[in-house]
């Protein structure tokens, strides 16, 4: 009885959420969908300069006659968030991650692979993972959809 007086009386706390308002907290997937590269680097003014730096000459060699932005921004107390910008689709996206990863001269000196985690990502998954500030749950997230898409 208490619970018919409660509905009566606050009929907006009773009422049922709307499908899709969930979606604020789960990152979303679309391959066809433009995608960006985030690199989670260290705070470290020479290797996050150093590592923007080889992604440069990267793509200078590489992808030349392609204009990728590069941009950083703090992620948490000791990161950085390294976001490379735009590929058209998760493929082209993947495709570049492959190459750019396995690349030795994007990790020498300072900028060492195990201090580097990248990943492909959908623009829109950008705010939720910087709200998160962290990698760790979009990782899971990567592995178990992207990994069909890497090249045999």
């Amino acid at each position: 009885m208490l619970l018919s007086i409660k509905k009566q009386k606050n009929p907006e706390l009773f009422k049922p959420k709307e499908p899709g308002q969930a979606k604020a907290d789960t990152f979303s997937l679309n391959f066809d969908a433009e995608h960006f590269i985030v690199a989670i680097v260290p705070d470290e003014k020479k290797i996050v300069d150093g590592f923007k730096n080889n992604v440069a000459n990267f793509n200078n060699i590489f992808f030349s006659d392609k204009k990728y932005a590069i941009s950083g921004n703090l992620f948490g107390d000791k990161q950085q968030i390294v976001v490379i910008k735009t590929f058209p689709n998760a493929k082209d996206a993947m495709s570049y991650f492959e190459n750019l990863i396995a690349d030795t001269d994007v990790f020498k000196g300072d900028v060492k692979r195990e201090l580097v985690e990248i990943y492909p990502i959908l623009p829109e998954n950008v705010p939720y993972l910087y709200q998160k500030k962290s990698a760790a749950s979009y990782k899971l997230f990567f592995e178990d959809n992207y990994k069909k898409l890497k090249s045999q």
